[in-house]
């Protein structure tokens, strides 16, 4: 408490550090009048205007007293409210154009994927608005209890977006709207807002226009011939096919007539069929028909698949999943290629610490330090030299550190979020693998899920309900 005024031998009033409260201390009945209120808020010199009347609650406790609850005192009621000041708010965006992409839908009661639910692509016209960057505002100052004020803190201005290529800038005062300066698609790449016209090829991509590289969004009304490329900064349609050892990397893509290559989206990516192919997506895949291929991204959402094998990290939804013992279908769910990332770094760094500690317990035990009391009580003995202390610290430090290390490592390893949803049916012969434990089924299964138990570390089944 900032201050602490007594008013009689049982009454006092306490103010808080910021001078913003004030409380009515009463320790017995004693000297406890009704009108100690008004005495106490003058004793302290509260300004009026905050001051609460306390004539009911006084009562209250008078009367608590009378019928002799001694749970009643100490009592604390508070007898003064100041008015908070009101902090500004820092900068922040706010999206006009909304830039999540969603690459298809699964109706669970009818098993078919809606495709045409995406917004897969940023369109926009001259003038449109596409983000706004709300400025930091100002604060407003409060009033403590003595009516003096209390100054408040003004937003910062944290955050910033370049206007690129094909964008104008109108500053509002409190507000700067990006807006686009011609019809194209809105590229959001990294601090950076720029629109960029499309790319519209309205043959083939072959010998008659070479590989295709493009700042911006592709639009192809052919296929993409075999051996060819297509690299783009932003999405990528295809009306065609993209044929064998063909390679299409971009944003978004879709490819309304399927797949013989190879797709590697940043993003989403969509697609009718897949054929002998291989597709990545670092978000989102829908595919209608999957056959003799690999499928790689976070969220996988296919109709049909056969002789494939499919990988997701975080949830994957199929319809029909057709094996046979010859040629199984392989629906794994792991680690995200990150995260492993992670473990890898902080394994490297682990043994490093560990180095580090079996280093300094020789040179401390050489020295003829008890190093089990530092190991066992994480306590420095008494009369080390100033060099031995610092060594002596720095065990510590590297054991504390260490400890830390391995509840990282437990926690990586144990998220295992991973699902599989079986949307129709899945035939025998299937191999699932969750986090590199295998289960091949030996009956077909309708309408399943499968998910991994860490505290039994296996594969778990379960059912999806006809209404669900």
């Amino acid at each position: 408490m900032f201050k602490r005024v007594a008013v009689n031998q049982s009454v006092a009033v306490e103010v808080t550090d910021d001078k913003l409260e004030a409380y009515l201390i009463a320790r017995a009945p004693r000297d406890l009048a009704i009108s100690v209120w008004e005495d106490a808020y003058m004793a302290a010199e509260i300004a009026e205007p905050y001051v609460i009347d306390l004539t009911h609650d006084l009562v209250d406790l008078l009367d608590e007293a009378q019928s002799g609850n001694s749970n009643a005192f100490p009592a604390e009621l508070l007898l003064a409210k100041g008015i908070p000041p009101k902090h500004g708010k820092n900068s922040f965006i706010n999206y006009i154009i909304n830039f999540e992409e969603n690459p298809g839908t699964v109706d669970e009661k009818t098993g078919k994927i809606n495709f045409k639910e995406r917004d897969l692509v940023k369109e926009v016209d001259e003038g449109d608005e596409i983000l706004e960057l709300i400025k930091a505002s100002r604060g407003e100052a409060g009033f403590d209890i003595f009516g003096e004020p209390v100054p408040a803190k003004d937003g910062e201005n944290v955050t910033t977006v370049n206007a690129g290529e094909g964008v104008i800038v109108d500053d509002m005062g409190d507000k700067v709207v990006y807006r686009a300066a011609k019809k194209g698609v809105v590229l959001l790449q990294g601090k950076e807002v720029h629109v960029s016209e499309i790319l519209i090829i309205k043959t083939d991509v072959d010998y008659s226009t070479g590989n295709i590289r493009f700042n911006g969004s592709v639009t192809i009304s052919g296929s993409v011939k075999s051996g060819f490329e297509v690299e783009a900064t932003g999405d990528v349609v295809i009306e065609g096919f993209v044929e064998k050892d063909a390679l299409v990397k971009g944003e978004t893509i879709i490819v309304q007539s399927g797949c013989y290559g190879k797709i590697h989206a940043r993003k989403t990516a969509q697609l009718e069929f897949l054929e002998n192919a291989t597709a990545f997506s670092a978000k989102h895949i829908a595919i209608k028909s999957v056959n003799r291929s690999v499928v790689v991204a976070p969220h996988v959402i296919i109709d049909k698949v056969a002789s494939s094998r499919i990988f997701a990290y975080q949830e994957l939804s199929i319809v029909d999943v057709n094996s046979s013992m010859a040629t199984p279908c392989n629906l794994s769910i792991g680690y995200d290629p990150n995260a492993l990332e992670v473990i890898n770094h902080l394994r490297s760094e682990y043994s490093s610490l560990k180095f580090s500690v079996e280093m300094s317990k020789l040179y401390l035990a050489n020295a003829g330090v008890n190093v089990s009391e530092i190991l066992e009580q994480r306590k420095i003995p008494e009369g080390l030299s100033a060099e031995h202390l610092e060594k002596a610290k720095q065990l510590i430090h590297n054991l504390n550190v260490i400890n830390r290390f391995k509840s990282v490592f437990q926690e990586l390893i144990s998220k295992t979020d991973g699902v599989i949803y079986i949307l129709s049916k899945v035939d025998k012969y299937t191999i699932l693998d969750m986090y590199g434990i295998e289960k091949q089924l030996y009956e077909q299964m309708a309408r399943c899920s499968f998910r991994f138990d860490m505290d039994t570390y296996s594969i778990v089944e379960g059912r999806i309900s006809a209404d669900s």
